[in-house]
Formats: C-alpha cells, sequence, structure tokens
C-alpha cells in the first residue's frame, strides 16, 4: 500500500513539473516575443450584399449571382460577420478595408456595414476604410420583394458620411477634390487612405490625387511618422512581364508609374490595396535603391476568405494569413436550403472553394463565352454558324468540354486510366475530378499559395490532364464533323498522334498532315499572304516556322524548341516548360515576396 501511495505521490509530482514546464516555457516564449508598435489586420472586396435584398434567392437573383464570378454572394453577409467576431477576438489595434466593402453601392448594406464596424471600433479597434469600385453608383438592385428592382444607392459624399467614423473623423488632412484622408495611427504611423475610385471616373483628377497624395507622404514623414498607404488599385504589377501585357489598365491605379514614382519620391514603403481577389505581395524597387511594397489582399467573398495580420516594428513588417475557418450557425441566412446550410456547417472552406469552380465553370466554360469561341472557330472554317448542323456540333462541343471537366482523375474511365492505355503513370495528386484538379490553381492564386514547380506530381498531372483533354478531341474527331458540314474541310484523324504525345509530349502534325490541312481548309489563311506556303506540304511548313520562330520576339518568350521540324511535331513538353517558368509567373507561380507569412524590410 505504501509502495503505491509512493508511486501515486511521485506520479502527481511529475505531472505538476511537467504542467509547471510547459506553463513556464510558455510565458517565456510569450517573454522572448517582442510587442509590435501596432498590429493590424486586414481584409478586402468584402462585396457585401444585404441578407434583407436577396429576395429568397428569387429568380432574378439567382440571374444576378451566376455573374458574381468566383463569390458566394448569398453568403457575403454571414461571412463578413464572422470576420468581424474573429477580428474582435484577435483585438489588433487596427483594421484596414480596402475597398469593395458592398456589392453594388446600396445604401442599406453600407449601413448596414458600418454598424457591424462600429462593433470592432466598440471593441478598441480603430477602423481605416478606403472606397472601391464597387461601393459608389447612381443605382443599386434589389431583390427584396421577389423580382428585381432599383433602391437608393451612395455617392462618393454619402459614402464619406456613411463610414465617417473610420477614417475621417481623426483625419489630419483631406482632399477636398476626393474622399482621400490622412489619419494617425498609434504613436508611430500615419494612414494615408487613397480614393483611387473617383480619378478613375474622371482622369482628369489623376494630376491632382497624385500631388495630394505625395504631399501627405511628406507631411507625415515631416512629422516623425511611418506613412502607411491603402488604396483599392494596385500601384505594383502582381503580374510576370508576360501575364502583365494582358491585365486590364482597371486593375491598377491610373497613370500607375507616373503615381508610383511620386510616393516612392515621398518616401512611401507599403501601399495595402485589393480589387484583383488575389492575395499576393509584390515590390518595385526604383534606380534609387527605393521599394515599394503592394500588399494585395483577396476577396473575403470568395474561397478561401483571407484574413491577413500585419505585426509592424518599425518599418519592417511581419505578415500573417487566416482563411475564415468556419461560419456560425446564428449568421447564415434563413433562406439557405438545408442541405447547403449543412454543407456551410460542415466546412466552409470546402463549400466556398467548390462554388468558386462552379462559378468560373459556369461563367468561363460551357457557358456562352465557350459557345462563343466554339462558333468562332467552326466559322473560320467557311461554316454558317447559324445553321442546325452548326449549331450541333457547337452544343456537342460544349458537353465534351464540361465532360472532360467532369473526368475522374483515377479509377475507370479517368485520366489515370487513359495514361495506362498509353502506356504511362499518372501521378497522385489530391483531387477528384479533372476540373476540380485545374481549379485547384486558381483557388490557390486567389489565396496566394500558387506555387507550380517544374517537374513536380501537379506540374506532370496538368500535363497529362490536358493531353487526355486532347484525347478526347480525338474521339470527337472534329475534323470529320467538320467536313460534314463543309466537303472543303480536309478530314484529320488525331487519334494516332495520340500515343506519341503521351510518351514523348509531341503532337505530329506532319504523318496526319494536320498542319497543312488546316491552313488550305481555313479561307481567311488561305486567301492571305502567306496562303502560298498551305500548298507546300506540312512538313515545308513546320520546318519554315521551327527556322522563324527563334528570331520571333513574341514578349521575350524563347521559342526556340516550341518546334520539332525534325519529328515534324509541335513539343507540348517546351510549351509546358515555358507556361510554368514564364508565361504563368504570378498566377501558377509566384514571383516576388511571399504572399502570406514572410517579413518585408527585415531589419539586422
Amino acid at each position: 500500500m505504501k509502495s503505491l501511495s509512493k508511486r501515486i505521490a511521485i506520479l502527481i509530482v511529475v505531472l505538476v513539473l511537467a504542467v509547471s514546464g510547459a506553463v513556464v516555457g510558455v510565458l517565456g516564449a510569450q517573454a522572448l516575443e517582442p510587442k509590435p508598435d501596432v498590429e493590424i489586420m486586414v481584409i478586402s472586396d468584402t462585396h457585401v450584399f444585404s441578407d434583407e435584398h436577396v429576395g429568397n434567392l428569387c429568380d432574378d437573383f439567382l440571374t444576378f449571382d451566376a455573374a458574381r464570378t468566383g463569390r458566394v454572394q448569398y453568403l457575403t453577409e454571414s461571412v463578413f460577420r464572422n470576420s468581424i467576431n474573429y477580428i474582435k477576438k484577435q483585438s489588433p489595434d487596427a483594421l484596414f478595408i480596402t475597398g469593395d466593402l458592398v456589392d453594388t453601392a446600396t445604401k442599406f448594406t453600407h449601413q448596414e456595414v458600418a454598424n457591424y464596424l462600429k462593433e470592432v471600433e466598440a471593441n478598441g479597434i480603430d477602423v481605416f476604410v478606403v472606397p472601391g469600385n464597387h461601393d459608389i453608383s447612381s443605382s443599386a438592385p434589389s431583390f427584396e420583394n421577389g423580382y428585381r428592382e432599383s433602391v437608393d444607392a451612395v455617392n462618393y459624399d454619402e459614402f464619406k458620411e456613411i463610414y465617417y467614423d473610420f477614417g475621417w473623423d481623426g483625419a489630419v488632412k483631406t482632399d477636398d477634390k476626393s474622399i482621400s484622408y490622412a489619419a494617425d495611427l498609434g504613436d508611430k504611423y500615419r494612414v494615408i487612405s487613397i480614393d483611387a475610385t473617383r480619378a478613375k471616373a474622371d482622369l482628369s483628377l489623376s494630376p491632382d490625387l497624385i500631388e495630394w497624395t505625395k504631399q501627405a507622404i511628406e507631411e507625415t514623414i515631416a512629422d516623425g511618422r511611418i506613412p502607411i498607404g491603402i488604396t483599392h488599385y494596385s500601384m505594383v504589377i502582381h503580374f510576370g512581364e508576360i501575364t502583365a501585357m494582358f491585365a486590364s489598365e482597371k486593375s491598377y491605379i491610373n497613370d500607375v508609374d507616373n503615381f508610383r514614382t511620386a510616393v516612392m519620391e515621398a518616401g512611401l514603403e507599403y501601399v495595402f490595396t485589393g480589387h484583383m481577389h488575389a492575395n499576393d505581395i509584390a515590390s518595385y524597387t526604383d534606380e534609387e535603391g527605393r521599394t515599394l511594397y503592394d500588399i494585395e489582399t483577396s476577396s473575403l467573398a470568395a474561397a478561401p476568405s483571407p484574413i491577413r495580420t500585419v505585426k509592424c516594428f518599425g518599418t519592417e513588417f511581419h505578415f500573417s494569413t487566416t482563411n475564415l475557418p468556419a461560419l456560425a450557425e446564428d449568421t447564415l441566412p434563413d433562406y439557405l436550403p438545408a442541405d447547403e446550410r449543412a454543407a456551410v456547417l460542415a466546412d466552409y472552406q470546402t463549400y466556398a472553394r467548390r462554388g468558386l469552380e462552379k462559378d468560373m465553370r459556369e461563367n468561363l466554360f460551357y457557358g456562352k463565352k465557350l459557345a462563343g469561341y466554339v462558333d468562332m472557330i467552326i466559322g473560320a472554317f467557311d461554316i454558317d454558324t447559324t445553321t442546325t448542323g452548326a449549331k450541333i456540333l457547337s452544343n456537342d462541343f460544349c458537353a465534351m468540354v464540361e465532360d472532360i471537366l467532369d473526368m475522374p482523375l483515377y479509377g475507370a474511365n479517368s485520366v489515370e486510366s487513359v495514361c495506362e492505355s498509353y502506356g504511362v503513370e499518372f501521378p497522385v495528386v489530391n483531387a477528384a475530378t479533372a476540373g476540380e484538379f485545374i481549379f485547384n490553381f486558381v483557388a490557390e492564386w486567389f489565396g496566394g499559395d500558387e506555387n507550380l514547380e517544374l517537374n513536380s506530381a501537379e506540374d506532370l498531372a496538368l500535363r497529362y490532364v490536358v493531353y487526355a483533354a486532347l484525347d478526347k478531341v480525338a474521339d470527337f474527331d472534329l475534323f470529320g464533323r467538320l467536313n460534314a458540314l463543309n466537303p472543303n474541310v480536309k478530314v484529320v484523324d488525331l487519334k494516332p498522334a495520340m500515343q506519341q504525345l503521351f510518351t514523348s509530349q509531341k503532337l505530329d502534325v506532319v504523318k496526319n498532315d494536320l498542319i497543312g490541312n488546316v491552313l488550305n481548309s481555313v479561307p481567311a489563311i488561305k486567301d492571305s499572304a502567306i496562303g502560298g506556303i498551305a500548298n507546300a506540304g506540312s512538313q515545308a511548313i513546320i520546318t519554315a516556322i521551327a527556322t522563324i520562330l527563334p528570331s520571333i520576339n513574341l514578349y521575350g518568350l524563347d521559342l526556340d524548341g516550341v518546334i520539332d521540324a525534325q519529328a515534324g511535331a509541335i513539343d507540348f513538353g517546351a510549351i509546358f516548360d515555358l507556361a510554368i517558368e514564364d508565361i504563368g509567373i504570378g498566377i501558377l507561380t509566384d514571383f516576388s515576396e511571399a504572399d502570406n507569412n514572410t517579413i518585408l524590410n527585415e531589419q539586422e
């Protein structure tokens, strides 16, 4: 008995020591972690659409929602409420919202958002906002009564009035030509809120806005404070050089080069932006060695609903990101169907990600956009796209694309089984279907996790998914069906070329006379100045192309090797290498600072 009592006593002593050690360790770690000068949380593009205006998911609302690519519009108020509750629990010093607070400038929704933000400030957290392109309008829709109707929207002055307590109330400087302001944050910083939306509507205002912003930054530094910019549009390119050429000017602040030069010369190092719905940090260093960091935050309304945390130590900023983990049941709208409610409560992140995939598929692939592209291809072969046969072909092709996206990666009738039929092994990746796998790249870009590496399992899987899609096109017999509508179109059997494509990543275009037949079957090419080459034969054509390509300056791409003239083939392997290493920079792969967990301007 004494032995048992002694053992119990020893066990208690050990447990007490273990617990004490753990407590001391935690306290020691907290003591070692320095307290930041300020801690800021950042959300953007919240796109709130009030539950009250959804109209019980009426048909008009569903049509409206279908155009909102990537975000679950009927849950935006719930997502916003849950993010606000999360932020209040974290208790930072400040919250930044970098534009598009609401989706359609509805006055009622703006007022609702402002009421939620008052809860944040009531918890001792300073809130700073800036308008985005969705926040100001002359009209706004509501579906409250079961159909679409117009309700009150807000203009710039009304936006400022509604959100006056969130930046303007403590402003040390305002702009009389915009609703820009500058307000102090803590003892060391000053927030420069740049209203770039008005200058988007009136380009003549850009020079004045640049000058006001420059002065605000210079005055901040003169006052011994560190300026932090917030605005809706980016000041730094968030893509690689090639993809940036295709980005719309709407993505950037007006007169971006002059704007960036002015703020950098004035001394700005950090600007927080939104609009592009992707978590991304990019930097620009000028000839003088000055660097501007543009911290873009993705849309809270779309997967993965990121919330940034920034700990500021002087000019050294520490970044981390948390994706909104869940939605509380009491925040969900009553109109949400039971099965949808259960799915949201089970796993909000999975639900939001599936919503992103669904929206992207409907809007970009087999909706009107895809049908339009298919009609262009059919029309290029001198076929009247209004005929019944052409419409059937177009519909069948779109349906085939849908089947490709639904194609399982593994098991029967899968990408894996197609690969096996050609003697190659499909790698293991984290997705169930081709569509899910492809849209994972979009979700990763939105979340700032784009990291596709050359020769990785994901890289190889992406190639085989594309090759399996081409195999489906070969089975579809596109050229045979085009020939049935226009006998002048030469029939090309792509199926024999598939074996080489899967095993060597090269698509034969000579043995099947693909390239020669296409050139001869498309009047716009056949009748053009280069039409004469069409009769030279596929081998002569591809040899000529291979000779010319290296001398072509296409956005600086090295095109040498894209065509293998000796094999008479297009080298898809080389094309994918270019896509990952050059073309896809900023979308498939990151090219600048880490987007989520990083330290900028680290001091020695």
